[in-house]
């Protein structure tokens, strides 16, 4: 039997009154048991929304327009779960109106977004999961200015999020998600006036992606930066979370991003034509039960040509010891500096992480494929020292070595020359998809080949 949730909306006062126009669409599918309602009409509200129950199917959409002060949209959609709280609230102000959001909620597919607009001032906030639970408050205050703000936990199968600020001088976007049993966690304000600006962070099984410090970094900036990493679930199967925080300085300068092929996935990020890049791996960090640093070093360097080996352009300049203390394991640490480090303040699920810097500013880089690029200007891949790492004596896809040194590296500088992770299923054999659940892995596969060729010459 298939039960449902029953939605109540309220609009208080009318349209004329309210100067208010659009509209609410809701949605409510295969309907049977009623299991809960409940809506309150509290003072000074103009729109109200509240809900709990069990749904096969359940889509709200509303938006309200308000006259020459305002436009907000916000949206809620689940699959196949169980509404514990939903409620919205949006209240006038004198500049404009105030609307906050709560979701606890599961499913197998849920999410929640809410935006604002006024003149060329934008600020969203959007969060979901799948197979599995998300708590979310999301909050929304337009004036002068547009300030955005969710503080989101998601745990399940897949998870998103997204939060982004828009103005006529700049776009700052902060977008991630993760594949494999995991935890997101989201605490994140977004405004836009006049300079579009970001705080707050977010965090992937515990691990800081970035923070405060970093966004403000990224806004004050025509950069962006990018981590993509993989971690053992709870399961103990491999999984996949990646997060981008990007700042384009001017809406002509916005170029696509992360086009998807069969067999690849593109950032839409490359280096400048022949780069030659030089990477330095962290001496003193390299685990001390690894049979020697010499050892650690050529499976990396092994790593790095098989790049070189699928392209005419000279990608990849020398590979050297650094013998100096590595920075701190921090979203903040762009020096310039190539490295590949062992770290042991990455948390217990993650297994390594690439974190790429580039520039969203022209000139860009055209790629092979006539496509303009943001110009990568850093890159530095970060390995957890808590795990069992290993060097294998070649690459046999029956085994089953989560912690080969060769496999995770190749991996990731996959990363470090701008492809993205690929989720499909049907692309299980490629480097860049998820390692194969730890198999040993060394060589490019024919996706990884055409995913390089399309950017390098």
């Amino acid at each position: 039997m298939a039960f449902i949730a029953i939605l109540s909306i309220t609009i208080l006062g009318s349209a004329e009154e309210l100067g208010m126009e659009g509209g609410i669409s809701t949605s409510i599918s295969d309907s049977g048991s009623i299991q809960g309602i409940s809506a309150a009409d509290n003072a000074g509200a103009i729109s109200q929304a509240s809900s709990n129950g069990v749904v096969d199917e359940f889509i709200k959409d509303i938006r309200l327009d308000l006259d020459n002060k305002c436009t907000i949209d916000s949206a809620v959609e689940i699959e196949r779960g169980t509404i514990d709280v939903y409620s919205e609230t949006t209240k006038l102000t004198e500049l404009g109106a105030r609307t906050t959001s709560n979701l606890l909620a599961d499913g197998s597919s849920v999410s929640i977004a809410l935006s604002g607009l006024k003149g060329s001032n934008k600020a969203t906030q959007i969060a979901g999961v799948g197979n599995g639970a998300i708590t979310s408050v999301l909050g929304l205050d337009v004036g002068d200015s547009i300030s955005a703000y969710q503080k989101t936990a998601i745990e399940g199968d897949q998870g998103f999020m997204g939060s982004n600020a828009l103005t006529e001088t700049n776009n700052m976007i902060v977008d991630g998600g993760f594949s494999g049993k995991g935890e997101l966690s989201t605490e994140l304000t977004a405004v836009a006036d006049g300079q579009a600006s970001m705080s707050g962070s977010v965090s992937m099984n515990g691990d800081t992606l970035i923070d405060s410090e970093g966004l403000q970094y990224v806004a004050s900036n025509p950069i962006g930066v990018s981590t993509q990493g993989i971690f053992e679930d709870k399961n103990e199967d491999i999984g996949l979370f990646g997060l981008e925080a990007t700042n384009v300085q001017s809406r002509t300068d916005a170029i696509s991003t992360g086009e998807v092929w069969p067999g690849y996935r593109l950032m839409g990020i490359r280096w400048p034509y022949n780069p030659g890049v030089t990477q330095y791996v962290s001496y003193n960090s390299v685990p001390s039960y690894l049979p020697s640093k010499y050892g650690v070093w050529n499976e990396i360097v092994k790593a790095r040509y098989t790049w070189q080996s699928a392209t005419n352009e000279y990608t990849v300049g020398g590979t050297y010891w650094q013998f100096w203390t590595p920075g701190s394991y921090s979203y903040n640490n762009r020096d310039g500096w190539n490295t590949q480090t062992w770290t042991t303040l990455l948390g217990g699920s993650a297994i390594g992480l690439t974190r790429t810097w580039y520039s969203t500013s022209s000139p860009y880089v055209v790629g092979r494929d006539g496509t303009s690029y943001y110009t990568i200007l850093e890159s530095d891949i970060w390995y957890n020292a808590n795990k069992g790492w290993r060097i294998d004596s070649w690459e046999d896809p029956n085994v089953h070595s989560t912690y080969d040194v060769r496999t995770i590296a190749t991996h990731e500088l996959g990363h470090t020359y701008g492809l993205s992770d690929l989720y499909a299923p049907g692309y299980w054999n490629q480097v860049m998809y998820a390692y194969n659940w730890g198999n040993c892995k060394w060589y490019l596969r024919s996706g990884d080949v055409r995913g390089l060729q399309r950017m390098y010459w």
